[in-house]
């Protein structure tokens, strides 16, 4: 299904992508269905429908779970019952959740997020019935950023830790190269337990390859033997570093 404002692709019988929006300003939410219940992971720019399109998808109970609190992944948030975010992304949520504040990025009104949210961490698990989501706390783009590993479908779900693009460490309450670092290198010691990775934007879905490159990459910026072209944006001393097939964008000021 096709419409201007979103599309719907099948991953397989019992999972969904959603994507709103079109070009490098989309971001993709993905619906997974277990034999009780469901979850998506990530609520988008709140611009579409979204609890009529999930339920057109599944007739069972659909949890929220978010990767992180920027505002192109709460937006449609309300839509559900309960609603997962890390814990320490509760001042990002309320930040980003601001109504006038997510409509002036976005260019248009939006809906309203969720104000009630239930709290996870790390090793959590969300039982589907059959079909298990780990929680795995993966902070660097915002401090309470997590990726979700699918156990029984090997697939881990990144938000935007591991895009096949830039990684944006320098926008407001993100953390440093050597906390993104930490995160990158737990997902490499999880690597036999998934084959794929499905991010937030951009390319989909993301070989595990990917994951080595933000790991190179990052290991040269926090050890200094390569450093970032200087890019400032909105006067900021901001660094862009460029390797294969990404792209790291951090503040100067990380940089020892």
């Amino acid at each position: 299904r096709n419409t201007m404002d979103y599309q719907i692709f099948q991953l397989d019988e019992h999972s969904w992508m959603i994507q709103e929006g079109q070009g490098t300003s989309a971001v993709y939410m993905y619906l997974l269905e277990g034999e009780k219940t469901a979850a998506l992971i990530d609520t988008g720019m709140g611009m579409i429908p979204l609890g009529e399109i999930t339920q057109s998808l599944t007739d069972k109970p659909i949890v929220g779970i978010l990767t992180h609190g920027h505002f192109d992944h709460i937006g449609g948030s309300a839509f559900f019952t309960h609603v997962y975010l890390q814990k320490n992304e509760k001042n990002v949520y309320e930040y980003h959740g601001d109504k006038k504040f997510r409509s002036g990025i976005i260019g248009a009104e939006v809906q309203e997020v969720k104000k009630e949210i239930c709290f996870m961490e790390e090793g959590d698990g969300i039982i589907l019935g059959n079909r298990t989501l780990e929680i795995i706390e993966t902070p660097g783009h915002s401090p309470g950023s997590v990726s979700i590993l699918d156990r029984e479908h090997r697939w881990l779900f990144t938000g935007d830790t591991c895009c096949q693009a830039d990684v944006l460490l320098q926008i407001e309450y993100s953390q440093s190269p050597e906390v993104y670092l930490k995160s990158i290198n737990k997902l490499i010691e999880r690597e036999s337990q998934y084959d794929k990775t499905w991010p937030g934007h951009h390319k989909w879905p993301v070989e595990k390859e990917i994951i080595y490159q933000f790991y190179e990459a990052t290991k040269k910026i926090v050890d200094g033997t390569l450093c970032g072209i200087d890019s400032p944006k909105n006067g900021e001393e901001v660094k862009v570093f460029p390797y294969k097939d990404i792209r790291i964008v951090y503040k100067s000021k990380y940089n020892v």
